[in-house]
């Protein structure tokens, strides 16, 4: 797990200094990601963050919050809208409050899970999944969804080996993208990094 958890601390820590001197109108400003603004996207980090310990540590906590997601998104498909009922259940209005509410979170979260057995299995909303699949999966939602903070502010990225696991779940769920869409699974697919590290060429 200490792989895992290194590589959610690391990107923490560029995200928190990417919002740092974020001025109040950036901070609400739609981003190209379905209008999520700064704002909705830490929010949405914060609130599945919450739901990462509460699947570990309060099963009834996440199971009444899991209810609470069925029923209102049955109500509403809207990706935005769906996403501003998470917000709102926060009831965190203050920038600077919710961003310090997810690097608690955040932390929390890494702390609880550095000393949990990679292979025991977690409660989600899916199929339950080992603990180090779903801090891989938690490092790939951060990850992923703070890349329209980045175009939003027309930042280039710096890229890491951390995006290995990244790389390492699309291998794993490849074939089974296509076949959920039943769609034919091509023979070979090739992965390459320019520096030719020890992972830097994947062919399944």
């Amino acid at each position: 797990m200490e792989k895992i958890i290194s590589s959610i601390r690391n990107e923490a820590l560029s995200i928190e200094s990417l919002l740092i001197d974020l001025d109040p109108l950036t901070w609400s400003k739609e981003t190209s990601f379905k209008s999520w603004s700064p704002e909705i996207i830490i929010s949405h980090l914060l609130y599945f963050d919450r739901m990462t310990i509460y699947s570990h540590q309060d099963k009834d906590k996440f199971n009444r919050e899991a209810s609470f997601l069925f029923k209102a998104f049955s109500n509403e498909t809207n990706s935005l809208k769906r996403a501003k009922l998470v917000f709102d259940r926060l009831a965190i209005h203050e920038q600077s409050s919710m961003i310090d509410a997810w690097k608690k979170s955040n932390q929390e979260m890494t702390t609880i899970f550095q000393g949990v057995d990679p292979d025991e299995r977690c409660q989600w909303f899916g199929p339950d999944m080992s603990a180090r699949m779903f801090m891989i999966a938690r490092y790939m939602e951060t990850w992923s969804h703070t890349q329209a903070i980045y175009d939003l502010l027309n930042l280039d990225r710096n890229y890491t080996d951390d995006i290995e696991h990244i790389v390492q779940i699309g291998i794993k769920t490849f074939k089974w993208t296509f076949r959920n869409r039943k769609l034919d699974v091509p023979e070979i697919f090739s992965i390459f990094r320019t520096d030719f590290s020890e992972w830097g060429c994947l062919v399944f």
